[in-house]
């Protein structure tokens, strides 16, 4: 990350844009959370990470136990007639279910980060926007370099990411 963010020129975009010294206010802000709990500071920041592992479930292993059920904190899991159903609107991908499973009949499908962008506190707080999609790291770093990018064209001294996307709109 920090090497993105050193190939980006923020750093030097920041020495010519603020007269003075640079204070933690202008400071880009990325954050990085290694589960789907809810931690709050990557809603919060420029950029979040959320590391997700969402899972499929191959039927033919699956013996109906219910460990997976009650291991899902979010509910998403329910037991069918024809087997195990996984509700992708209610999975964070926290991956609980998959290592709870001794048969393993629940399969990551899909693994990665999901992206939030434009997260902010202070007078005017609000959480970022969560883009669609699981990203592989390599994609999440693309990510990051765009956002750089957006925030150096759209550049207003004082203003972070989310407020960058308040003034001229959301480029995801």
């Amino acid at each position: 990350m920090s090497r993105v963010i050193e190939h980006s020129g923020w750093p030097a975009f920041l020495q010519e844009n603020v007269h003075g010294r640079i204070g933690h206010h202008h400071q880009f802000r990325v954050s990085i959370a290694a589960c789907a709990n809810g931690c709050s500071r990557p809603h919060i920041v420029d950029v979040g990470f959320i590391a997700a592992e969402y899972p499929v479930v191959d039927q033919d292993l699956c013996i109906g136990c219910g460990k997976c059920i009650r291991a899902c904190p979010d509910g998403a899991i329910t037991a069918m007639e024809e087997g195990v159903q996984i509700a992708g609107g209610s999975c964070l991908g926290c991956g609980t279910c998959v290592r709870v499973c001794e048969q393993s009949a629940l399969v990551p499908v899909s693994t990665g980060y999901r992206v939030v962008v434009g997260g902010k506190l202070g007078r005017h707080p609000r959480l970022g926007r969560e883009l669609p999609g699981v990203f592989a790291p390599e994609e999440a770093l693309d990510l990051l370099a765009k956002v750089l990018e957006f925030v150096m064209e759209h550049y207003t001294h004082g203003r972070n990411v989310g407020t960058i996307m308040e003034t001229v709109g959301d480029p995801w």
